[in-house]
């Protein structure tokens, strides 16, 4: 394992934090930031990064150090937190520009308690307030064009507001930004940093979450006689797993899975209504290919991204006595449309507007990103 710098005694140096990297989630808040920087004029060159406890003044060395914050970590299950809009503040003559991050309960709770290990909590039960810094260099003409860009004030067209829900997966000792040692919650393992940032330890971590979060289905699940619904798949689409922050390695590994969960949850006769977008990008396989290898009475309709015959525009289901309206956009369902909507192509990034279920427009997001990536039955929405 590297080693921190150090202080008098061997202990790690002041001037350390607790990190939670934000490496699932990196795809699309770097899209997010590069909106900024196109709206703002402004340069970001550095990543996100989400302190849980800045400034350390650690009595350890390093690996004791790392011992200590697995056994906090394994008390809790999911140390949830939600992304959710920007924020622009002032630190002396700086202006940081950040990700409002909401932690949940269990968050709280963990970080409360490293930051009490790491002899910097100030008040026994307050700490300062979670956020995910995106730069902390902005002039104040920058600062200004930030929060125009945001649109938390108003002055121009603001970029599209990320809200989704996380958990923290990696934690990360750094010095000056640097990752000096981190432990993976997924596998239980304490790596070095040369370990941590190498692709073998990534594809092992998004395996180990999957297993964690039951996103593999297994085979014999099914259960005939149902309507089942779905959308999104992108197969073949890389940069999906970025902009959606799918725990797949790559294109290869998300064809397969998500082909095996709906094979092993749809028997062969049971309706399917897929709400469009099954494959994108340069060099995708059509439609056609993908039609021939999943399981059901496929009703396709048509997706933004796609093209040729054989889709519908929209199909009416009346299921357990209400009556839904499929769509790929929920924007084209037609004016004085009194049931509800099931739709796609909205992801995972606006679940503040698309959540799953958005009771008050009587909405259900069907993108496999909301479903753990495999078609869900009627009965169940």
């Amino acid at each position: 394992m590297a080693r921190a710098p150090m202080g008098q005694g061997g202990t790690a140096a002041r001037g350390c934090a607790i990190e939670a990297r934000l490496a699932m989630e990196a795809g699309r808040l770097r899209q997010s930031i590069s909106d900024i920087e196109r709206h703002a004029g402004i340069n970001i060159p550095e990543e996100p990064r989400l302190v849980l406890a800045d400034n350390i003044e650690p009595q350890e060395d390093v690996p004791y150090i790392m011992e200590k914050i697995r056994g906090i970590s394994k008390k809790y299950d999911a140390l949830g937190f939600l992304v959710d809009g920007f924020e622009v503040g002032e630190e002396g003559d700086r202006h940081v520009l950040s990700f409002r991050i909401k932690p949940g309960a269990e968050l709280e709770e963990f970080r409360g308690e490293l930051c009490r290990m790491a002899n910097n909590a100030g008040t026994r039960d307050r700490y300062p307030g979670l956020r995910a810094t995106i730069t902390d260099g902005l002039d104040g003409a920058g600062a200004a064009a930030a929060r125009i860009a945001t649109g938390i004030e108003p002055g121009g067209r603001p970029v599209r507001r990320i809200t989704f829900p996380s958990e923290v997966l990696l934690l990360t000792m750094t010095y000056r930004g640097r990752i000096i040692a981190e432990y993976d919650r997924t596998t239980g393992r304490i790596l070095g940093r040369r370990q941590a940032l190498s692709g073998a330890a990534r594809h092992e971590m998004l395996a180990a979450y999957r297993r964690m979060r039951g996103i593999e289905v297994p085979p014999g699940r099914r259960m005939p006689g149902r309507t089942w619904v779905t959308s999104d798949t992108h197969f073949d689409h890389a940069n999906i797993i970025k902009y959606t922050g799918r725990p797949f390695s790559d294109a290869g590994q998300m064809n397969k899975i998500i082909a095996s969960n709906w094979n092993n949850t749809v028997p062969p006769g049971d309706r399917v209504y897929f709400l469009g977008d099954m494959a994108f990008g340069r060099g995708s396989r059509p439609k056609e290919h993908w039609l021939g290898r999943l399981n059901g009475r496929i009703t396709y309709v048509r997706g933004n991204h796609d093209r040729g015959e054989g889709m519908v525009d929209s199909a009416e289901v009346l299921h357990g006595g209400t009556r839904y309206l499929l769509v790929h956009d929920p924007r084209d369902a037609p004016e004085g449309w009194d049931g509800w909507i099931i739709h796609g192509d909205k992801h995972n990034n606006q679940l503040a507007k698309y959540p799953l279920v958005n009771t008050r427009k009587r909405t259900i997001n069907a993108c496999c990103e909301l479903t753990r990536f495999a078609p869900i039955s009627m009965d169940v929405v």
